[in-house]
């Protein structure tokens, strides 16, 4: 093995809810990678979750709880472990905050200039671990991840984007089905810095998500063998994602309702502009002073019309009975 290329430590970063087995595969995939090309040394695989609880739509669960759920996970790794430092979504300066905040700690440990009574071991590197000279903390994620993150236009964010390229390196872990050359073409970003990035296939992918593990809940639906069995434990025992919604799924409406009142809630302006003559401007505003409208039949009908004559913007699920 060249002397000249640095150990490397993989940093990879999500929201974990919950955490699926695709999320450590990749570590796995990037590991055998570097052994394979005989040019670096994996040594430590860090995660680190992002810190949301407000996501309604996604429904997060605390932190506390996908800490718990990553570490039952990560039983059987020698080598991946879970940092307690979070870090923010969809703001680049945090994402190399957070690489410099490791490689910081690990060139303290490897340049000897913290000593043994200031020093505590991280508990983010795995036990025994033995570093043979220089280490590179590299950032670790799938193909949504990078699409997410490196399609800017912001100039400032761009350059600390440019900064996580140069000073530590990203790996690309992608469908087979996916295949993320095209990413890489489509961004300047990225282009202008290829040689700092590995582009790697997982072989084995599966279309196992955290939103589908969460609908799959939702609906009382089995997850076996889509997670580890403690993480399922877990989540049975926490009753976590029970009540799931996914916004992106119109829930099943009643045929028929006996009567139903729907306030009318159109904006005053938008009623003005219904009719153009003085006669039906003026029934218009009359109809307009009702509080409420009477409606018989089928709900699902009513709101589809609703929504396309713009008389309600949208409707939430609690929204449906009044």
């Amino acid at each position: 093995m060249s002397t000249s290329c640095p150990d490397v430590v993989l940093l990879s970063f999500g929201s974990y809810n919950p955490p699926t087995l695709t999320h450590f595969r990749i570590f796995e995939i990037a590991k055998d990678h570097f052994k394979q090309i005989n040019k670096s040394r994996v040594i430590a695989g860090i995660i680190s979750i992002i810190d949301e609880e407000s996501d309604v739509q996604s429904e997060h669960v605390s932190l506390d709880h996908r800490k718990s759920m990553v570490n039952l996970a990560l039983k059987s790794s020698e080598w991946i472990k879970l940092s307690d430092k979070p870090c923010r979504r969809s703001d680049p300066f945090a994402i190399r905050d957070l690489l410099q905040y490791f490689q910081n700690a690990i060139n303290n440990i490897t340049s000897g200039t913290t000593s043994d009574q200031e020093f505590e071991y991280p508990e983010w590197l795995p036990p025994g671990i033995h570093f043979s000279g220089k280490v590179q903390v590299k950032l670790l994620g799938g193909v949504d991840l990078f699409e997410n993150y490196f399609r800017l236009k912001d100039k400032r964010k761009e350059e600390e984007l440019e900064g996580v390229l140069k000073d530590h390196g990203i790996v690309i872990v992608s469908k087979s089905s996916a295949p993320c050359e095209r990413i890489v073409f489509d961004s300047d970003l990225l282009a202008k810095n290829k040689q700092n990035i590995t582009l790697l296939t997982n072989w084995a992918s599966s279309e196992v998500t955290s939103s589908l593990i969460r609908r799959l809940i939702g609906r009382k639906q089995s997850v076996k063998y889509l997670l580890e069995d403690s993480v399922i434990d877990y989540i049975r025992d926490n009753n976590l994602y029970a009540h799931y919604h996914d916004s992106n799924i119109e829930p099943k409406l009643p045929e028929s309702l006996p009567a139903l009142q729907i306030r009318d809630i159109t904006p005053v302006e938008q009623k003005d502009e219904i009719s153009s003559t003085s006669g039906e401007k003026e029934d218009s505003k009359e109809k307009s002073r009702k509080h409420a409208i009477d409606y018989n039949g089928d709900l699902s009908e009513f709101l589809k019309f609703a929504i396309e004559t713009k008389r309600i913007k949208a409707v939430r699920k609690e929204q449906y009975f009044v």
